[in-house]
């Protein structure tokens, strides 16, 4: 790692705010499919990195007239990584920080979508189903799930029914 500034630990603020000011903590270069990519730590962000099957945010990071794009987000040994396809010129600089606000509601739609079928599920199909994985990002939901049996075409039919209707719902979401 470079050290830029000391940050004991990162911050996380982005169910707060999709926005931010903050300065690099450390950053490095990786080797990414051929091509030299950084690993970017902020003592402080609203990016909110990848986990339990759900993506990171994407966004950019701004300083002194130069827009540096955040890729992907992840969390390694309790550190939130941030992905970016260059190092600022500055690195000592305070850092404009916003997350694809786009991107991220619809991710996290999908990822409220996640918690309908579980219960559609369990209610159509028994309190036996368990979730064993998932993927959720802005484009779609895949829901993984225990089950002794091949669903038959009207439990699907049902299940989508529950679903939808709670979706239509519109209930608010609760923090």
């Amino acid at each position: 790692w470079i050290i830029v500034n000391h940050a004991d630990e990162v911050e996380f603020i982005g169910y707060e705010s999709l926005e931010s000011y903050a300065r690099i903590a450390r950053y490095r270069p990786i080797k990414e499919k051929k091509k030299t990519l950084y690993q970017v730590v902020l003592d402080q962000t609203p990016f909110y990195a990848e986990s339990g099957g759900q993506v990171g945010d994407r966004g950019y990071l701004e300083a002194e007239g130069e827009k540096i794009p955040v890729i992907d987000t992840k969390k390694e040994n309790d550190l939130i990584i941030h992905i970016t396809p260059k190092i600022p010129s500055n690195p000592e600089a305070t850092f404009y920080c916003k997350v694809d606000m786009h991107k991220r509601r619809m991710t996290e739609n999908n990822h409220s979508a996640t918690h309908l079928l579980h219960a559609a599920l369990r209610k159509v199909l028994g309190d036996h189903v368990q979730q064993k994985g998932s993927l959720v990002n802005e484009k779609l939901l895949r829901f993984d799930f225990s089950h002794f049996a091949k669903m038959t075409d009207e439990e699907i039919r049902e299940v989508e029914h529950i679903v939808n209707s709670k979706v239509r719902e519109d209930i608010l979401l609760e923090e």
